[in-house]
């Protein structure tokens, strides 16, 4: 299982922070998705999945992680912000939202509020 520690906007990335049980021989799949099979709401959000993929290996040690995904220019102008769909071993399955700021200085987002401890509450 894969334990999603923090995740934040950064410039044109969605940065997320995880923790994983290592794998023995095959490399783990990470992915950032649009679900395509089912119809995201017009609400002004861009609706994705954080996707991980154990490929069936796992050692028993664990290993913390940092991945990021460029989000091109997608954002500008056309969307409020994302809405990110996670699955995380402590805190189960649920939707993530994160607003775009309004002007072109810093794209950060200040998750401080957002996630207590270790894993995303």
């Amino acid at each position: 299982p894969v334990h999603i520690t923090d995740m934040w906007l950064g410039s044109n990335y969605l940065n997320v922070e995880f923790r994983m049980l290592r794998p023995f021989a095959n490399k783990h799949r990470v992915s950032l998705v649009r679900n395509t099979t089912v119809e995201a709401p017009e609400d002004g959000y861009i609706h994705l999945e954080y996707r991980y993929n154990n490929q069936n290996d796992v050692s028993s040690y664990w290993d913390y992680n940092l991945v990021s995904f460029n989000l091109g220019n997608e954002y500008k102008e056309e969307y409020k912000g994302l809405k990110v769909r996670i699955n995380s071993a402590v805190n189960g399955e649920r939707v993530l939202t994160y607003d775009f700021p309004e002007d072109d200085q810093s794209k950060t987002i200040d998750t401080k509020n957002e996630y207590m401890g270790e894993e995303i509450r």
